[in-house]
C-alpha cells in the first residue's frame, strides 16, 4: 500500500468519542501502570490532537506527578482514507518516553493504528 501525497486538511474530520486512550504511541506497559485519571487526560489530548486541522500543534496532558504531550503530523490520504503521523511523549518518575505512530481513519470514523 503506497502512501499517496499530503492532502489538505478536510473540513470535519469525525472520530468516535471515547474516554479510552488510543494509546498509540505510548511504550507497552505505559497505560498498565497509571491509574484512570492519567487514563482520562491522555484519552482528551489524543481526541484533540486526531482532530485537530493543524499539524505540529503540542496537545499536552498531566495528571499529578506524570505528564506529557501528543504532537500530530498533516493529515494526508491512503487508498482514500484521511491518515496521519503522531508523536506521543511521556514524562514518568523523570524519564521521558517518546514514541511515534501512524493511524487512519476507518469507516465507522474511529481511529486505527496502521504502524
Amino acid at each position: 500500500m503506497g502512501l499517496g501525497s499530503p492532502a489538505e486538511t478536510p473540513a470535519v474530520i469525525s472520530y468516535a468519542p471515547t474516554e479510552t486512550p488510543v494509546a498509540f504511541s505510548l511504550p507497552d506497559g505505559f497505560l498498565d501502570s497509571v491509574g484512570d485519571g492519567p487514563k482520562a487526560a491522555i484519552a482528551v489530548a489524543e481526541r484533540d490532537a486526531l482532530q485537530a486541522r493543524s499539524s505540529g500543534v503540542t496537545f499536552s496532558w498531566s495528571y499529578k506527578d506524570l505528564s506529557g504531550r501528543v504532537i500530530p503530523g498533516p493529515v494526508y490520504m491512503v487508498n482514500a482514507r484521511a491518515c496521519r503521523d503522531m508523536v506521543h511523549e511521556a514524562q514518568q518518575n523523570g524519564e521521558t518516553k517518546r514514541a511515534r505512530a501512524t493511524l487512519c481513519l476507518s469507516e465507522n470514523g474511529t481511529w486505527e493504528r496502521v504502524g
